[in-house]
C-alpha cells in the first residue's frame, strides 16, 4: 500500500508540473466544449447537453490513450522504466498507481467541464452523481487498460503515438462523441456497434441527458467491462520494462 500511495503522488506530481498535460487535460477539453456547444448547441438544452456528455467521453479517452500510451512508452524508451525494474516497486503497484493518478486527473477534468457547462450555459446533469460517477468509472479503467495495451506493443514514442492515433480518431467520429450517429450512414453505425466509446457516449447521454440511473445503462457497462477484461489480459501479456 505504501508503495501504491508514492506512486500515485509521483504521477500526480509529475503530471502537474508537465504545462503540456495540463492543456490537454483541462484547457483543451473546456476548448472544445466551449467551439461545440458555440457551433451546434443553437440554445437547444438538450443538444447542449448531449455535446457535454461527449466531451467528457473526449476527455477520458485522450487522457488515457494518449496519456498513459504515449507517456509509458516514452518512459521505456528513456530508460526510466527498467529504473522501475530494480526497484522494490511491484509492477502491479506501478500500473494501478498509474490508472489511479489518471483517474484523480480525468475526474478533476469532468468536474471542471460540467462546472463551466452550468455557469457558461446553465447545463444540469439530469441524472444523479452516483450513476454519472460510476460510469466515468468504468470509462477511465476501461480505455487506461487500452492505454496500457497501447503501450505494451509500441516500440517508440513514435509508434504509440501514431497507433493512439489510429485507436483514437474511429472512436471520437464514430460512437457519436463528435457527431450524432443519427446522421451517419446504417453501415457506420452498424461498425460504431463494435467500439468501446459508443458505450460510453450512450451511458454519459442517458444520465446527463435524460436522467437515467445505473438500471437503465447496465448493458452499457457490461459492454465496457467486457473490453475492460480484454485489454487488461492483452496489456498484462505484452507489458514490459525494456
Amino acid at each position: 500500500m505504501r508503495f501504491l500511495l508514492m506512486e500515485v503522488i509521483i504521477s500526480l506530481k509529475l503530471c502537474y508540473r508537465d504545462r503540456q498535460a495540463m492543456f490537454w487535460s483541462y484547457l483543451f477539453p473546456l476548448m472544445l466544449l466551449i467551439l461545440f456547444i458555440s457551433t451546434f448547441g443553437g440554445g437547444n438544452p438538450r443538444a447542449m447537453s448531449g455535446i457535454l456528455s461527449g466531451v467528457i467521453c473526449i476527455s477520458i479517452m485522450t487522457g488515457t490513450l494518449f496519456g498513459i500510451g504515449i507517456e509509458i512508452t516514452s518512459a521505456r524508451e528513456e530508460g526510466i522504466l527498467r529504473r522501475y525494474q530494480v526497484t522494490p516497486l511491484p509492477k502491479g503497484a506501478f500500473v494501478l498507481g498509474t490508472i489511479i493518478s489518471r483517474y484523480v486527473i480525468l475526474m478533476f477534468s469532468m468536474l471542471l467541464l460540467m462546472g463551466m457547462a452550468n455557469w457558461l450555459y446553465r447545463i444540469e446533469v439530469k441524472g444523479d452523481f452516483g450513476s454519472l460517477l460510476l460510469i466515468f468509472s468504468f470509462g477511465t479503467l476501461t480505455f487506461s487498460s487500452i492505454g496500457f495495451t497501447i503501450a505494451s506493443i509500441a516500440k517508440t514514442a513514435h509508434s504509440a503515438s501514431a497507433m493512439a492515433n489510429v485507436v483514437f480518431m474511429p472512436l471520437i467520429l464514430l460512437s457519436g462523441a463528435t457527431i450524432p450517429r443519427m446522421f451517419l450512414p446504417q453501415w457506420v453505425q452498424n461498425i460504431a456497434g463494435f467500439l468501446p466509446a459508443t458505450y460510453l457516449v450512450d451511458a454519459f447521454e442517458e444520465v446527463i441527458v435524460f436522467g437515467g440511473s445505473i438500471e437503465s445503462v447496465w448493458t452499457d457497462l457490461l459492454v465496457l467491462f467486457g473490453f475492460l477484461c480484454l485489454a487488461t489480459v492483452l496489456s498484462i501479456k505484452f507489458f514490459r520494462w525494456d
